[in-house]
């Protein structure tokens, strides 16, 4: 097929007409190629049209084609548009694949060829033993401590890490900042020399162990280790497509560097302003400094976007610029300039899930917005929100983690103690987070003394048990408090109980103490809090607060049948990469940057931050048409430390308006509904406009009046 009858079969039968950009990153086929595509650019159409291009008008083997993408869902997805618009002229396989099943086929050969026996560890096909179970256990002996759901996942994405880098073990010592585990290192070679040298115990025989990616660093060894599997795997293709260069790690370049040698008809897309996940080893350097590795490469680039609204490329744009990691472009649009962006101060999370209730009840094709967040957990309160308002809704990944993890544990632990405060065994689970100054030992040794008690006499509570060892009568005083404070605590609500246990029981201090200790970020725990908070906000009673987490569990899992149906979709936005919709509604931006990230930078450090700045690029880049951006004022009861990044952009969006809004002085509409900040009151919501009189509520739920002529004339009051 000619150029002319190729482009003309795209124009007639697919329904593809390319730009000068796209036509001419279709027809550079031989030696590097780096084809930097802004969002909304195409990037996935030009690709599998340049793949139809080096079929039918290069005359090319479809098997001699290798194209590899981040993940297995982007990889179906690419192969799937693929033959949706070139199955009927291109009848034989091209190889669509992530990097992580490529190279493990490779290995799969070379341990073929040894004789090699091996065992997967992570998946479905763990079936010796598993990552999790080892990294545990190595936690456990170094630590003398279980860990939990979160920082296991912690410690196995340091593990991911480090053989995405490549970095040897000998130079670990170099990285210890960077993994906040305890005992990091000395875990780290056990479970790696376990791996080596496993033996299985029924055949006695030596197994090798390997996770996800040991599949890269093994695939490797092997390429480096046999010269005539290299040689067979060169010869097997011609032609290198990586899809999502930028978020491609260091050893994942240096197998395809190898494998594209000497020809290197290797084509790398990406967008560099899009690379958000360095803390799994991906390298964006690798994209951004293309030319350097290879010095004949060409680079073409596609700014237009031809997805969103002018006002949100523009915004987006001008954003992201100082985050150009040395290739500076522009990204416009020649679409119409639709509706402004909409910047939005709630007074809490609470009205923040309110903002998106009422916005959602007006959508009646749902399937078109989402709601984008930072962190998984961020979703729980949203969800309930949904629920209650019977709004069908899908979330793409699942959270466990909330429902499992140590804070939502301890403080049903807290409530279960508090119903039966005679009970040994909950007291066991919380007495150490009250600083009770109650020995292990002690603990321990009331389970022997209420084994020669009968039940009746069993109803005393434990804190009556303790005051009958000699040791703590001068600690008498101290233990009788506690026992009144949970006497107390039963009696409140569920949303005022956990603030109780926070600062009267102490909690709060034991939290702090405990990031300290295993590295935790305190931010993520007093999210935890505060979602806790937004879900008991409405209960009255400890067993509603139960149920409701159960039927939010149930609400969750059963999301996940609402794929593809009229439901709006809750996504990270991490998650959300690649995807789009209609409308975007981005809450708790409070998140985006962190605090950790905020203060790395101030000590130096600004890479961290830099990536938060490209995570928040691609989330306001998912929207086609209507872009909303939310923080809270107040989240855990403390007052939020406004976003870089919200202000930064609505600054870019309108700064004339934001200019007015910071000034004191100039009058301006008072509504229901509206935040504004009082001289003597700080931050207050306006309940009620009647002529003059207006009635705001401070914290705490107090309404006060006041006179707007007043305050605008003694410059009291001004929009936030």
């Amino acid at each position: 097929m000619t150029d002319i009858e190729f482009f003309k079969y795209l124009k007639e039968s697919c329904n593809i007409v390319l730009t000068e950009a796209q036509r001419e990153a279709v027809v550079t086929v031989n030696g590097p190629l780096a084809l930097i595509s802004c969002p909304g650019s195409g990037k996935t159409t030009v690709l599998v049209t340049k793949i139809a291009y080096i079929i039918l008008c290069k005359n090319i083997d479809p098997n001699r084609i290798l194209v590899t993408s981040f993940s297995k869902q982007s990889a179906e997805d690419m192969e799937d548009r693929f033959y949706s618009k070139f199955g009927g002229k291109v009848l034989e396989r091209v190889n669509f694949s992530t990097m992580h099943s490529f190279a493990f086929s490779v290995f799969r050969d070379y341990a073929y060829k040894l004789n090699m026996k091996y065992s997967i560890i992570e998946g479905t096909e763990s079936k010796i033993t598993t990552k999790n179970s080892l990294l545990s256990n190595f936690y456990k002996k170094y630590n003398n401590e279980n860990i939990t759901e979160d920082k296991l996942k912690e410690l196995s994405g340091f593990i991911s890490y480090i053989k995405n880098l490549m970095i040897l073990y000998r130079d670990i010592d170099n990285y210890t900042d960077q993994f906040p585990v305890p005992s990091f290192k000395e875990i780290y070679k056990d479970y790696e020399d376990t791996k080596r040298e496993f033996i299985e115990s029924i055949s006695n025989a030596k197994i090798r162990l390997l996770d996800f990616d040991d599949m890269l660093s093994m695939c490797y060894f092997a390429l480096n280790k046999n010269p005539k599997l290299l040689e067979e795997y060169r010869t097997n293709y011609d032609y290198f497509m990586i899809d999502e260069a930028q978020d491609t790690s260091r050893i994942q370049n240096a197998i395809s560097k190898l494998i594209a040698y000497p020809t290197y008809n290797l084509c790398v897309v990406g967008d560099h302003r899009q690379s958000i996940y360095s803390w799994r080893g991906s390298v964006v350097e690798e994209l951004t400094n293309f030319k350097k590795n290879y010095p004949y490469a060409k680079m073409l680039f596609m700014d237009e976007n031809f997805r969103s609204t002018k006002a949100i490329v523009n915004v987006s744009s001008e954003f992201i610029k100082k985050n150009n990691q040395g290739l500076n472009r522009d990204m416009f649009s020649e679409k119409e300039a639709g509706d402004p962006i909409q910047f939005v101060n709630t007074l809490d999370e609470l009205k923040e899930t309110e903002y998106v209730i009422n916005i959602l009840k007006k959508e009646k094709n749902l399937k078109e917005n989402a709601i984008i967040y930072r962190n998984n957990i961020s979703a729980i309160p949203m969800i309930e929100a949904l629920t209650r308002a019977d709004i069908p809704f899908y979330i793409k990944d699942e959270i466990p983690t909330f429902f499992n993890h140590f804070i939502t544990k301890d403080i049903i632990n807290f409530f279960d103690f508090t119903e039966n405060l005679w009970c040994i065994e909950y007291f066991e689970t919380i007495y150490y987070k009250i600083r009770s100054y109650v020995q292990k030992k002690d603990v321990q040794a009331l389970y022997l003394e209420i084994s020669n008690i009968n039940d009746s006499a069993r109803k005393i509570t434990v804190f009556d048990m303790l005051l009958q060892n000699p040791n703590y009568e001068k600690k008498r005083k101290s233990l009788l408090a506690f026992k009144d404070k949970f006497q107390s605590l039963a009696k409140m609500k569920p949303k005022v109980a956990i603030e109780y246990i926070e600062e009267e029981l102490n909690y709060r201090a034991y939290l702090k103490e405990y990031a300290k200790k295993f590295n935790y970020s305190m931010e993520s725990l007093d999210i935890m809090l505060a979602s806790l908070k937004a879900i008991a906000s409405d209960l009255t009673s400890i067993s509603e607060l139960k149920d409701k987490l159960d039927r939010l569990k149930t609400e969750m899992i059963k999301s996940k049948k609402n794929k593809g149906v009229n439901a709006v979709t809750l996504i990270t936005a991490h998650g959300a990469k690649g995807l789009e919709w209609d409308q975007v509604l981005i809450i708790q931006t409070q998140n985006l940057p962190s605090r950790d990230s905020i203060e790395k930078s101030k000590d130096g450090d600004s890479s961290a931050l830099a990536e938060e700045a490209r995570l928040m690029f691609v989330a306001i880049t998912r929207a086609r048409k209507k872009l909303h951006l939310l923080y809270p004022l107040e989240q855990n009861g403390q007052k939020v430390v406004p976003s870089p990044f919200f202000n930064k952009l609505e600054k870019i969006a309108n700064p004339i308006a934001t200019m007015e809004k910071n000034t004191s002085t100039g009058k301006f509409e008072l509504v229901k509904g509206m935040i504004i900040q009082h001289k003597k009151w700080g931050t207050v919501e306006i309940e009620k406009v009647d002529g003059d009189i207006v009635s705001v509520k401070l914290k705490g739920g107090i309404i006060k009046k006041l006179s707007a002529a007043v305050c605008f004339n003694k410059n009291l009051i001004e929009t936030v």
